[in-house]
C-alpha cells in the first residue's frame, strides 16, 4: 500500500513561541551585546557634541514719558495696556522677522569689529555704521579693496553727521523730560495754592476761573500769582524743549537720508568680500529670535498684546565659546537700539522702549546630558533591532533544518500517529546493571 504523506510547510504562532523560548538564553545574550555595542558607538560619536549658548529676553512697550503721581520722578515706559504692552501679533511678527534677516546679522557683524587699535582721534562709533578699511579683503581682492576703501572715505563724514544728530536728539529728549518734570512740579504747587485760596474742594487749578479773577482777588493771593507765573514759564520752557526735540528729529532724519546712498555703496562692496559672506552666515545661524505667542492669544489676535522678544544663541563646539560670549554682548547692545529704531509707534506715544529683562543669561552648555541620553536611546534601539533580527534568524534556521529530532516533530509534520518507540539502550549502562544484579544474587544464595 502506498502512503502519500505530505509535509506541512506552514508554522503556527505557538510553534514560533516555543522555538524562541527554547532559545531565550541566546536571545538575551544577543540583545545585551547589541545594546552595549549601540551605546558604546553612540558615546564615541557624541562625546564631543557640545552646544554653547544662552537666551536673552527683552520687554518691549510703547514709550510715553509721564511724571509719577507724587511728582517724584519720571516714568519713561508708561502704557495704557499695562504689562501686556501695546503691540499686536502682526507688529511683533514683522519685528522678529527683521531681527532674523541678514540686515540685522549685518548690524551685529559691524559691531563685532575690533576698534581697539584705531588711530588717535578717530571716532570708533563710525564703525557701527561702516566696515573698517583693510580688514575685510584679502590679497586676491586688491581691486575690490581699493574700491571699498574709497567708498568708506566718502561715507565717513555723512555718518559722522548721523552721530552728531543722534547726540543732539538724545540731549533734546533729556532736556524735554527734565522740562516735563519741572512743569509737573510747578503745576502741583499751583494746585496747592489754588486749594488754599478757594478751598480743598477746588484744589485743581482752573485756567478759565483764574482769568476771571479781579485785580483785588489777585492781590489777596500773591502766592497763587507767583505759582501761576512759575507754571506759565515752565509750560513755555516745556514747549520750547518739545520743539527742540522735533527739530532734532528732523535733523536726524535728514542726516540719515544724506548718508543712505554713500553708506549703501559701502555695504554693497563690503557684501562682495569673501570674509563678509562667511562671517555673516556664522552670525545669522548662531542666533534666532522669537516672540511670545500663547495658545489663548491665537483665539483672538487682539485680546492680548505681545511684549516679549527672545534671542536664542547657540553655537557648536567648545572652541566657539569665545564667539558665543562675543555674540551675547553684541545682542544685549544692538537689539534694544534696533527695535527702538524700527518698531512702529502707536498713536499717542513718543517712541518704543526695549529693555533687557534677563539677568542670568551667561553662556553655558545648552545640551548637558546629551551624550548620556543619546547613548541610552541608541542602546535601546540597537537592542531591539538585534533582538528582532535574532528572532527572525532563529526561525529561518529552524525552518530550513529538515531533520526530525523527536516524536512530537514527526506527529506535527506528517500528521500520523506513533504506534511505538524503540528505546535506545546504552551498552555500558546495561553491563553495569547485569553485573550488579549477579552480585546481589550470589550474596543471597550464601
Amino acid at each position: 500500500m502506498e502512503n502519500n504523506v505530505q509535509k506541512e510547510e506552514g508554522i503556527s504562532l505557538m510553534d514560533i513561541v516555543r522555538l524562541l523560548l527554547s532559545k531565550i538564553k541566546l536571545l538575551i545574550l544577543l540583545v545585551i551585546i547589541g545594546g552595549f555595542i549601540g551605546g558604546a558607538f553612540s558615546v564615541w560619536q557624541t562625546k564631543d557634541v557640545k552646544y554653547y549658548g544662552s537666551q536673552v529676553r527683552f520687554y518691549v512697550n510703547p514709550e510715553n514719558p509721564t511724571v509719577s503721581a507724587d511728582g517724584s520722578g519720571l516714568n519713561t515706559s508708561g502704557s495704557e495696556y499695562g504689562v501686556y504692552g501695546a503691540y499686536g501679533e502682526h507688529i511683533m511678527d514683522n519685528m522678529v522677522k527683521l531681527l532674523n534677516e541678514e540686515a540685522f546679522a549685518e548690524e551685529m557683524l559691524l559691531r563685532s569689529q575690533n576698534t581697539d587699535n584705531l588711530p588717535a582721534g578717530e571716532d570708533a562709533r563710525v564703525y557701527n555704521y561702516l566696515p573698517m578699511k583693510n580688514v575685510w579683503t584679502s590679497e586676491t581682492e586688491g581691486a575690490l579693496a581699493a574700491q571699498l576703501n574709497t567708498a568708506i572715505d566718502a561715507a565717513i563724514e555723512p555718518v559722522k553727521a548721523i552721530i552728531t544728530a543722534e547726540e543732539d536728539m538724545k540731549t533734546a529728549q533729556e532736556e524735554y523730560l527734565t522740562a516735563i518734570e519741572a512743569y509737573t512740579i510747578a503745576m502741583d504747587k499751583l494746585d496747592t495754592e489754588w486749594g488754599k485760596a478757594f478751598g480743598t474742594g477746588n484744589s485743581s487749578f482752573n485756567e478759565v476761573k483764574y482769568s476771571q479773577l479781579s485785580d483785588e482777588d489777585l492781590a489777596k493771593y500773591p502766592d497763587l500769582v507767583t505759582a501761576y507765573g512759575e507754571a506759565s514759564r515752565k509750560s513755555s520752557d516745556m514747549s520750547m524743549k518739545l520743539s527742540a526735540v522735533n527739530s532734532s528729529g528732523i535733523a536726524l532724519s535728514n542726516a540719515q537720508k544724506d548718508a543712505q546712498k554713500p553708506r549703501n555703496e559701502v555695504l554693497d562692496l563690503w557684501g562682495q568680500t569673501a570674509k563678509y559672506q562667511k562671517s555673516l552666515s556664522r552670525f545669522s545661524s548662531a542666533v534666532h529670535f522669537s516672540f511670545l505667542l500663547s495658545s489663548e492669544d491665537r483665539e483672538d489676535a487682539n485680546k492680548f498684546a505681545r511684549s516679549f522678544i527672545y534671542a536664542n544663541i547657540s553655537v557648536f563646539g567648545e572652541e566657539n565659546q569665545a564667539f558665543a560670549k562675543e555674540l551675547l554682548d553684541i545682542v544685549k547692545e544692538v537689539v534694544p537700539e534696533y527695535v527702538e529704531a524700527n518698531m512702529a509707534i502707536p498713536s499717542g506715544y513718543t517712541g518704543t522702549n526695549c529693555q533687557r529683562i534677563s539677568r542670568r543669561d551667561a553662556i553655558r552648555q545648552t545640551n548637558s546630558g546629551y551624550t548620556r541620553t543619546q547613548a541610552i536611546k541608541s542602546a535601546f534601539l540597537m537592542a531591539v533591532a538585534v533582538g528582532v533580527v535574532a528572532c527572525v534568524a532563529i526561525i529561518i534556521v529552524d525552518r530550513s533544518d529538515k531533520r526530525l529530532r523527536d516524536c512530537d516533530v514527526i506527529t506535527r509534520e506528517f500528521h500520523v500517529p506513533i504506534l511505538g518507540i524503540v528505546p535506545t539502550i546504552e551498552m555500558n549502562d546495561a553491563s553495569t546493571t547485569k553485573k550488579g544484579a549477579a552480585t546481589k544474587q550470589n550474596k543471597e544464595e550464601k
